[in-house]
This record gives structure tokens, sequence and C-alpha cells, in this order.
């Protein structure tokens, strides 16, 4: 073979890479994008994050059962706590979570669930896990939002078939607000809506 033709074969073997590789990013995008419809966060799902705690669904925090083996956790990250920061559910529960932030970037790490989210102040973040054996889950902050980062943990605790009821853990403002009732609507940017929850008085 002529030395020629080697180095056009070398070349030909970089070239060939960097075109494939933008055209599979490319696709890439495009198929998480339209096929499984994930899109960059939107203002629908967004929140006030001065009046969070005024706002369905984040004006009633906690745990909530919405069909037999399926929970709904609305949760609220402020520096350095999530509320709520316990969590139980039966094993062979699937959990969704509802979360946002309040002040900073948070994070939403549950390692043994496969939960990684990060949480913007005012953007309605939404994962759902299962959780097949009973035990501890850890919950903790996994994007630095200050001083007290490492102290800002939670847990999940699942409990064995027929153990502890799931209990809401509302912290002392959630349902706070003036009397009377009001229903609110929030989309996720998947284009889900959240019911609105009557506010205590």
């Amino acid at each position: 073979m002529r030395q020629g033709t080697t180095v056009y074969l070398y070349e030909l073997a970089w070239i060939l890479p960097s075109i494939a590789i933008p055209v599979g990013m490319l696709a890439a995008l495009v198929v998480t994008a339209f096929g499984a419809n994930i899109h960059l966060p939107g203002a629908a799902g967004r929140v006030d994050p001065t009046k969070v705690t005024e706002t369905a669904p984040f004006d009633a925090l906690g745990v909530k059962e919405i069909a037999p083996g399926q929970y709904e956790v609305r949760m609220l990250a402020q520096v350095w706590s999530f509320t709520p920061n316990e969590i139980r559910v039966p094993a062979g529960s699937t959990v969704h979570f509802w979360a946002t932030s309040r002040d900073v970037v948070h994070g939403l790490f549950i390692p043994k669930a496969n939960v990684n989210v990060m949480l913007l102040p005012g953007q309605v973040a939404h994962v759902e896990a299962r959780f097949a054996k009973p035990g501890e889950y850890l919950m903790i902050c996994h994007e630095y939002c200050g001083i007290a980062h490492h102290t800002m943990a939670g847990k999940v605790i699942v409990t064995s078939e027929g153990g502890s009821a799931p209990h809401p853990n509302l912290p002392p403002q959630a349902g706070a607000g003036k009397a009377g009732a009001r229903s609110a609507a929030i989309s996720d940017p998947r284009g889900r809506e959240l019911a609105g929850l009557e506010e205590r008085k």
C-alpha cells in the first residue's frame, strides 16, 4: 500500500468519528425532545417562590395516598431542610414527588431509589420512584446551597406490609392563609395538571 493511501485512511479514521459524534448527539436530542417528550422547563411548571406556601399543591405539604399503592409527596426545599423531612410509606409503594425550592438551588437525591433531581426556586419538579423493600432511604441535597449544606437531609421510611400508615408531617405554615377556600392548578413541564387543594382557615 502506498504511503499516500495510508495517510488518507488515517485522516478518514479521524474525520468519520468527528462527524458521527455530533450527528449522534443531535439524534439523541431529537429523540428525547419528541420521542420521550422531555423539554426544558416552561412557565406552566412554575410558581412564585415568594408565595409558594400559598399556592397549591405546596399549601398542603406532606404525604397523601392517591390510589392503592400510590402516594404523592408535596415537598418544599429551603435552607437547610426539606419539608417534610421524614416520609413514611408501605413497601411496594410508588411515590410521586412534587417538589420546588423557595430560596436557592437545592437538590433531591435518594441514592437507593434512583431519585436525582435539581430543585430550582419556583420551578415545579416531578419524579417518581418505587420503594419495594422495607427500610430507611437517605434523602439528601446534592446541590451546594450554603454553609450548612451538609446538614440538609431527610429520610424515606418504608414499612413492611401492614405497618405504620404514612403521616403528612405538615409544617406550621402548611395550609395557613386567608379565611375561606381557594383552588388553583399547576401544570408540570409535561402538561399534566395537579388538582388545586382547598386552603385551610
